[in-house]
């Protein structure tokens, strides 16, 4: 016999949607049961979490982008997100530990701004025939001068000495004019330098130190090298599989090359590290071939050098952000129901440990394909891993159970489970 179903889509944010169609006429059972008139589908949540990417991360909070949300700067100890200023994502701006630095080209100023109040913390007026080289600090900024060819020829640090106005300090250690000179990591206590002495020739790397004025020659630096900027260390990769650390008071010496853990089964080649007092925090990338059912890999921590390995996440995903303190910002969790932000710091034992900074809210399941007939609702949903056909019985309800897996997501993930 025919009837009617309602269906209601209970979704997380609070909003129910109603459909109803006819249902299929079949052969009646020999003992007809009761249909309910309403089909409740809850809505789990999306399986695959919240996307959360760490732009930086200052002293008392950090700028982010969460699925659905503007880019913003979040406060650690409230949680309140505040918007950026419209020249954050312009070309003449820079941003590095909770400081915006953009530069007027009419004017030729540079103005900092403190991202965590909003406030000015210094203009500064370049002299003329300066280049601005994207780095500075709350009252510093680093520029260069040139040749008559073109050719960098040293670097200075502009200090600001009030209404406007600068005192000049110059950097010691540019060995000669180069025709490259790039910023390719900085953060409160100097800058990692890369250089090239004519276009497309070898590259050349300097740590620049502003507490001394100094450039210091350390690990060649590439762009397409990962880097970064620890505390204590500077890092760079290798390969896929190893990474070189440096002292930072120290980047001359020698570097201690440490093998990163191996990779897991849906794991990528590629990785992304950060250096916390002597260890190597790792996260290897999702392999693209897993469709929704890899998470990211795990965060792992290993003793720089070589060691066993510690787990702190069973999955992260996105950057490994270091904090002006030394500590370092992961995104992850086990599921989508658990997703958070977590600051990474060494306990008393001299080893990572994590605490939860904020929770990343988990999505809503999406539903399509919704089909009601023969006493049945059908639907897929993205509630679990790939794209998932569900069955409720109206006849004899309960809860929804999963009828198959779309083909493209079940084939990586047998792929890799056999």
């Amino acid at each position: 016999m025919a009837l009617a179903t309602a269906v209601v889509l209970a979704t997380t944010g609070g909003l129910s949607i109603t459909a109803t169609g006819p249902a299929i006429a079949e052969d009646p059972p020999s003992t007809p049961a009761p249909t309910p008139d309403e089909v409740v589908l809850p809505d789990p949540g999306r399986y695959t979490p919240r996307l959360e990417i760490i732009d930086h991360a200052g002293a008392t909070g950090y700028v982010h982008q969460q699925e659905g949300k503007p880019l913003a700067w979040t406060d650690l100890a409230t949680g309140a997100d505040s918007p950026l200023p419209p020249t954050y994502l312009t070309a003449s701006s820079a941003h590095h530990s909770g400081l915006l630095g953009h530069y007027d080209r009419e004017t030729a100023r540079v103005t900092v701004t403190d991202l965590a109040t909003g406030t000015t913390t210094s203009t500064l007026s370049l002299p003329p025939d300066r280049t601005w080289m994207r780095a500075f600090t709350a009252d510093t900024v680093v520029t260069a001068t040139k040749t008559a060819d073109g050719k960098y020829d040293g670097l200075q640090l502009l200090h600001a000495a009030g209404d406007e106005q600068v005192t000049e300090q110059p950097v010691t250690g540019l060995r000669e004019p180069v025709a490259t000179l790039s910023v390719f990591a900085q953060d409160l206590q100097g800058a990692l330098v890369t250089t090239q002495a004519v276009a497309g020739g070898p590259y050349s790397s300097y740590l620049l130190d502003y507490a001394t004025a100094t450039l210091t020659p350390t690990l060649t630096v590439t762009p397409t090298n990962y880097r970064s900027l620890g505390h204590d260390r500077l890092l760079v990769e290798q390969s896929n599989d190893t990474v070189l650390t440096v002292p930072r008071d120290h980047p001359s010496a020698p570097a201690v090359a440490t093998a990163l853990p191996p990779k897991g089964v849906n794991d990528a080649a590629s990785s992304k590290s950060a250096v916390l007092g002597d260890w190597i925090l790792v996260r290897h990338d999702g392999d693209p071939y897993s469709g929704s059912f890899s998470l990211g890999g795990k965060l792992l921590a290993v003793p720089i050098g070589g060691g066993t390995a510690r787990e702190l996440l069973p999955h992260a995903a996105g950057n490994l952000t270091v904090t002006p303190d030394g500590s370092v910002l992961a995104v992850g969790g086990s599921c989508g129901q658990d997703w958070a932000v977590h600051r990474v710091a060494l306990g008393e034992d001299g080893a990572p440990h994590l605490e939860t900074v904020r929770k990343v809210p988990q999505m809503p399941a999406t539903y399509s394909g919704l089909a009601v007939g023969g006493g049945r609702v059908n639907y897929f949903s993205d509630s679990r891993p790939g794209r998932t056909l569900y069955e409720v019985d109206t006849r004899a309800p309960g809860e929804a159970r999963p009828r198959s897996w779309s083909l493209s997501d079940k084939q990586a993930w047998l792929r890799h489970r056999f």
